[in-house]
């Protein structure tokens, strides 16, 4: 359970990620009623990617949506700024305007955002989601409406092919506005240290972490157990009783590297006594500057024994007693470590515990190996290659996986599963209902400008976090909810 835990001015949110934000993600959309060129709503998002990066964010919204927003009264702007540039992008604000090239977009008044207050929450409010950490949201709404005059430039709009103007703003802006949303300056300040379970077995407590690699010489987590009592037999509550705490340094952990950017560690911990009815309460915290409790989860230690029950998932346990879920993941993010202790490829490991993952998702998988080249009906020619194929009777569909220990090219990767995809199309299921799934499944951690040049070819791109929350929804019983992610 990750609830909101703190507030924070902007700009002391700004000293404690200093070493870790590379990029602000500027994004502002204006519009032209009569005169000058007004902001409608500019979200500014603080990134760990370089500004490149982002750029390739912006490149992926200019092919998905067939251009830039640039219309007589309507436009969308979008700017890469060095982190280094906070002051001036301060100052601008402080001024109530923003000048980008050739435009200068007035404000409602002056903005004041390094003593705005940012909340920490797991969920953006005013914002789509698209990432899975905690973040500092901070909002500052305008005084007067302008609803009607975005209503107004809505042929603008629809010329692009948008339902409307808060359709066209909220696509490329990543947002939630709406006639009933009077923001006007949204920032989003993620924290890139996330606790991604908490689990009992026997005496023992293991929590998996997730952080940037710059943030772990100031990372602990504090681990608390709290006295429960059940009522009636049935109900457990938390009292404010301790038993017992322990801080524990993530330095002094030994981490596993996800991507260049992002390492993961798993913490284990003896529980000095335990009674069912006991709450374990997870607590990270990022003491760089001032302690800031980061992320947090809490069970009690009867409902892990509870979501383990195999009848949840018989197969899922079954195929546990085999190899434990804890290695699956482990071959999911880490193959290359995983492989080295046994003397394996890591490509093949990889590509095994995929076909694991997807088997346990209910489809019917066949892992091709040295089978892997497209074959026609005719001619000896081969076409580029599947590693996996699974099939599900119940909703139709074939998944055909790419799977890629590196980081995947969407120039490269992306088109040569699509033309296997299109040639098996044609040549099978022409007449059919059955939908065939391009998939690309990686151990990057981090794929965020992939994942949005593939979607707009209809091709999914798995990484390691969604692969690791997937095996932990099959370990829940909830097994759609993992399927999900791929169809």
């Amino acid at each position: 359970m990750a609830i909101v835990l703190t507030e924070l001015m902007l700009k002391d949110v700004l000293k404690q990620m200093e070493e870790i934000y590379k990029t602000i993600d500027l994004r502002t959309a204006c519009f032209r009623d009569d005169g000058d060129w007004e902001n409608a709503l500019t979200v500014i998002r603080f990134s760990h990617l370089e500004t490149t990066a982002v750029q390739e964010i912006y490149k992926g919204l200019r092919q998905r949506w067939g251009g830039e927003v640039n219309k007589p009264r309507l436009k969308v702007v979008c700017e890469a700024l060095p982190f280094s540039e906070y002051s001036r992008l301060k100052e601008s604000l402080l001024e109530g305007a923003l000048s980008f090239k050739e435009l200068v977009v007035k404000f409602e008044r002056r903005r004041d955002i390094d003593s705005l207050g940012c909340h920490l929450t797991d969920y953006p409010h005013y914002l789509r989601e698209v990432e899975n950490w905690m973040l500092f949201d901070g909002v500052i709404s305008r005084s007067t409406s302008i609803h009607e005059k975005l209503e107004r430039i809505g042929s603008d709009a629809r010329s692009l092919g948008f339902a409307d103007t808060f359709n066209c703003i909220n696509e490329w802006l990543q947002s939630r506005f709406s006639p009933q949303v009077s923001s006007d300056t949204i920032v989003y300040a993620p924290v890139y240290a996330v606790i991604d379970d908490l689990d009992v077995k026997d005496l023992s407590v293991k929590v998996k972490i997730s952080f940037h690699r710059e943030m772990i010489k100031s990372l602990r987590l504090n681990l608390l157990q709290w006295k429960g009592r059940s009522i009636w037999g049935e109900k457990i509550e938390k009292t404010d009783e301790l038993r017992s705490t322990s801080k524990i340094d993530l330095i002094n952990e030994k981490p596993v590297d996800v991507d260049p950017s992002f390492q993961t560690c798993e913490v284990d911990y003896e529980i000095p006594f335990l009674s069912p009815s006991d709450f374990i309460d997870a607590r990270l915290v990022y003491d760089r500057v001032e302690p800031l409790e980061v992320d947090r989860k809490e069970e009690a230690l009867a409902r892990f024994k509870e979501r383990k029950k195999p009848a949840v998932n018989p197969f899922f346990w079954l195929y546990d007693r085999f190899c434990n879920y804890d290695e699956l993941i482990s071959q999911l993010k880490d193959p290359q470590r995983f492989a080295a202790n046994r003397k394996h490829e890591p490509g093949k490991i990889f590509e095994r515990a995929v076909s694991w993952l997807l088997a346990l998702c209910g489809l019917q998988t066949i892992k091709l190996d040295e089978y892997e080249k497209l074959k026609p009906r005719a001619g000896k020619s081969e076409y580029d290659s599947v590693d996996l194929i699974a099939y599900s009777k119940e909703k139709s569909l074939i998944i055909l996986a790419s799977c890629t220990i590196g980081l995947p090219d969407p120039n490269e990767d992306v088109p040569r599963l699509l033309e296997v995809t299109r040639r098996l199309e044609e040549d099978l299921l022409k007449e059919t209902s059955t939908k065939l799934v391009p998939v690309i499944f990686s151990s990057y951690m981090e794929l965020e400008p992939v994942k949005e040049r593939a979607m707009k070819y209809n091709v999914r791109v798995i990484g390691s976090p969604d692969a690791e929350r997937m095996v932990t929804l099959l370990r829940d019983g909830k097994t759609q909810d993992a399927l999900a992610f791929i169809a």
